[in-house]
């Protein structure tokens, strides 16, 4: 699966090698792609990526990740956030010029190594395979399907604790003006103070 932020100076889809390296390996019938851009790309770089479409390599213009974060068994991305979603799956991710050099990714810098990393994914090392379990295990360790239902309980527990220990936000009042033009919302009405529910 392939992945890409919207960012400019981020972006693997907007690099013409990265393209063109794609269009090679797409053509030798050893892997087969699925495609997902960030929708505020531009129109033209999403045709260029759908026009690679051939029986190896499907352009998916979607934003409901799961069903292809399923069918992937590594993923080629840059910065996107889908990264750390796809890796919740113990699957490997081959990262191109990431701006941090995390030992759970597989990151290169240049078109000619994405080959080689793609067959380093999806052989991974012992080494690779522990840390990205250290990386899932910090970033989401329930696998219960009730961390909802924690976030929830959180919330309502903080909102009928004592707050008076927080301190007062500062007093923004064109930051709150702007928002309020925003909405169309103008009231005297205004929480200065953290808001609690009564008992």
């Amino acid at each position: 699966m392939i992945a890409s932020t919207f960012t400019k100076r981020l972006s693997l889809a907007v690099q013409d090698d990265v393209f063109n390296e794609i269009k090679r390996l797409s053509n030798t019938d050893k892997y087969k792609f699925i495609m997902v851009l960030h929708p505020k790309l531009p129109n033209a770089i999403k045709a260029k990526w759908k026009s690679l479409e051939n029986k190896n390599f499907t352009y998916y213009n979607t934003t409901d990740l799961i069903p292809l974060f399923k069918n992937s068994d590594i993923m080629f991305a840059d910065t996107t956030s889908a990264i750390q979603e796809f890796l919740l799956q113990q699957k490997p991710v081959v990262t191109y010029n990431h701006t941090f050099n995390h030992n759970y990714l597989i990151n290169i810098t240049t078109p000619n190594a994405i080959e080689n990393a793609f067959t380093q994914a999806l052989h991974p090392s012992l080494n690779l395979t522990k840390n990205i379990e250290a990386f899932i295990e910090q970033l989401h360790p329930y696998f219960d399907g009730k961390s909802s239902e924690r976030v929830i309980d959180a919330c309502l527990t903080f909102l009928h604790k004592d707050k008076r220990y927080l301190k007062k936000k500062p007093l923004n009042l064109i930051r709150k003006y702007k928002i309020r033009k925003r909405l169309g919302y103008f009231t005297f009405k205004s929480y200065s103070k953290a808001y609690t529910l009564e008992k």
